[in-house]
């Protein structure tokens, strides 16, 4: 078995910064392409929709429901 490379310390930070950063860019492209562009299921796909959905929670595009019956109610309004 090969013999696992290794880096120092500050390598190591440097690396782990720019991938960050690098996290936060891949954030920003991927809100601009369109969806039907990713494949459906796909890892870019799902990480796509989570930060759509955590967008809509911020801004407070959602609707909770106290029950079932609350939730019933709601979604035969939309009919």
């Amino acid at each position: 078995m090969a013999k696992a490379a290794t880096i120092d310390t500050n390598t190591a930070k440097k690396l782990v910064k720019e991938l960050e950063q690098f996290e936060e860019f891949k954030k920003h492209v991927l809100m601009l392409i369109p969806e039907e562009i990713i494949p459906y299921g796909s890892k870019l796909w799902w990480e796509k929709s989570e930060l759509e959905a955590t967008e809509d929670i911020k801004k407070g595009r959602v609707v909770s429901f106290n029950s079932t019956k609350e939730m019933e109610k709601y979604l035969d309004s939309l009919k």
